[in-house]
């Protein structure tokens, strides 16, 4: 969380002198800042986001509720019916929405492994 870097500089790091050896040249001082400014580009701006590049694999890295057995129509849903397992297609319920299933019934049967999706439920 520096705000400030202090260092030492010179115009000649041979000149006689106790810091001189230890100081940084304008060539040097260039190359401090440029690679400052590239690891602050690298820490972004703090906001967490999908980018692009990451929306196709995003579905297999996150998780969505599917069954843990296979379930009938009528079932009322208990939290025992849930597993937590990627991926997590479009729409799919997400682990942290389980309550939102919880004393639902189920419109129809859905097989173990299978995402539950907002609408199988009445």
């Amino acid at each position: 969380g520096a705000a400030a870097i202090e260092k030492p500089f010179t115009d000649d790091i041979e000149r006689k002198g106790p810091d001189h050896k230890v100081s940084m040249d304008p060539t040097t001082w260039k190359e401090m800042v440029n690679l400052t400014r590239e690891l602050e580009y690298s820490l972004g701006n703090g906001i967490k986001a999908v980018e692009p590049n990451e929306l196709e694999s995003s579905v297999v890295q996150r998780r969505s509720i599917t069954a843990s057995t296979d379930l009938d129509t009528g079932t009322i849903l208990l939290p025992e019916h849930f597993a937590m397992l990627r991926p997590c297609p479009a729409n799919a319920v997400i682990p942290s929405d389980w309550k939102m299933l919880c004393g639902k019934e189920l419109k129809h049967e859905i097989k173990k492994g299978q995402p539950f999706f907002y609408d199988y439920v009445k």
